[in-house]
């Protein structure tokens, strides 16, 4: 009877006090780990010491599964873990990456639908696209000095051939991870790093791969396997990458001009909101979101804003793209214009509201005096040739990868409205453009 207590005590039996509901749906542009340019992917479900396999799907990297699980939840602590595969006859199975989505804050019955982006994952045997990889690198490389070697031999200064080259480097890296990523993205990248057992060919740099998934917690095993999800309609299905923004207006005082941006992307009553990127003019968000039951006609807004942690959030203009001609199953990049926007803390943007606009001449002038040299020459004379009219002051612009998975419907258009400030303080992660230099 003691050994038993004892045992006890030290042993405690688990009870399963919730159980969670899992559908994985499809995913869209995977990896493609084979020889002839497809994968045989699969997803593998994991919570706690408990997983499951989706079936195997051949010769498709966009693959549909509509398969159900219920696994039992042991500790709220453990992430939900989706590592995608790609099922090899002949070794082991490849990752076409991996995701990971903490259950803390869930409540009971509140059905999520999800739309993950992928982290990690490797060639496997597809050595083209490993290729591909080498001479993308390879001609970002090259771009970069012929860039260099032009200004350089244009304007007669090195100065100003070094500076083309870097601007040159920043606009190749736009939408890639940041340096400083945030907790969540941090965990998700060592996840990619930890799924994947690079073959020769080597791990990928950047994946694009997204899953849908939809998901809900019971307290009840047998309500939990027969729910049905109340999925959004199939038709007018848009996923949107949105990468990040450049030269957005500074917002905030300081010892350097910056702001706290983040973005809120709406199409008719459908909103999402992206992180704060903290200090920066050129943010990277790369986060992905879902829209569903779209018609021909409507319109994403793309708003951005800087976080304030005292008083009121600031306008840093609008942007919108249209998408009634987007193809199917194919990511469409677009950079949106920003127009309007406020001054917020920045005094000397509020002092330049206020006075006439600069002349192209005087402009020009002091274009040569900073710049300097054969350089500043040059920059003088293009000024001189911008054709005169109304100035946008806001020079902002927002890039996002759109992915139509279905036709868009032919009911009314929705209204497009702008996105409204975020109705919770906006989590503000570090950036690592702290001195928010334009590109």
């Amino acid at each position: 009877f003691f050994i038993f207590f004892y045992y006890f005590i030290l042993f405690p039996p688990v009870v399963m006090s919730h159980f969670l509901y899992i559908k994985v749906i499809h995913a869209s542009q995977l990896l493609a780990a084979d020889l002839d340019g497809t994968s045989d992917p699969y997803v593998k479900v994991s919570l706690g010491s408990n997983s499951v396999k989706t079936s195997t799907v051949k010769s498709c990297l966009a693959p549909v599964w509509n398969q159900s699980f219920v696994l039992p939840v042991t500790s709220f602590q453990d992430p939900l873990i989706f590592q995608v595969y790609d099922k090899d006859t002949f070794g082991s199975d490849d990752s076409l990456g991996a995701v990971q989505f903490h259950l803390h804050g869930m409540q009971e019955g509140n059905e999520i639908y999800k739309v993950f982006k992928l982290y990690g994952g490797e060639y496997g045997s597809n050595v083209q696209a490993a290729l591909q990889k080498q001479s993308k690198s390879a001609k970002k490389n090259a771009t970069t000095a012929v860039a260099t070697e032009t200004a350089t031999n244009v304007t007669g200064n090195a100065t100003a051939g070094k500076l083309m080259g870097k601007l040159m480097h920043h606009a190749q890296k736009l939408g890639e991870a940041t340096a400083k990523p945030d907790l969540e993205e941090q965990q998700n990248i060592q996840l990619g790093i930890n799924s994947t057992t690079p073959g020769v060919l080597g791990r990928v740099d950047l994946n694009h791969g997204i899953l849908t998934v939809a998901i809900c917690l019971f307290s009840n095993q047998a309500t939990a396997k027969s729910f049905t999800p109340r999925l959004p309609p199939s038709q007018g299905q848009l996923t949107v990458r949105i990468l990040g923004a450049r030269n957005l207006l500074a917002a905030d005082l300081g010892h350097r001009p910056s702001s706290d941006p983040y973005c809120v992307l709406t199409i008719g009553s459908q909103r999402f909101t992206t992180k704060a990127i903290s200090s920066t003019l050129n943010p990277d968000w790369n986060q992905v979101f879902g829209f569903n039951n779209l018609q021909k006609g409507d319109e994403l807004v793309l708003s951005v804003w800087d976080r304030d942690k005292a008083g009121s959030d600031d306008s840093l203009g609008d942007g919108s793209v249209s998408l009634t001609h987007l193809p199917i199953g194919q990511e469409m990049f677009f950079a949106a214009r920003l127009v309007g926007g406020e001054s917020g803390e920045n005094l000397q943007s509020v002092v330049s509201d206020n006075m006439q606009p600069v002349g192209q001449n005087i402009a020009a002038v002091t274009a040569s005096n900073a710049i300097g040299g054969e350089a500043g020459k040059l920059a003088g004379q293009l000024i001189k040739k911008i054709p005169q009219g109304k100035e946008n002051r806001n020079k902002g612009t927002v890039i996002v990868g759109l992915t139509l998975s279905s036709p868009l419907g032919s009911n009314e258009a929705s209204p497009a409205y702008r996105g409204l400030p975020a109705d919770t303080p906006v989590p503000v992660v570090e950036s690592e453009d702290e001195c928010g230099s334009p590109l």
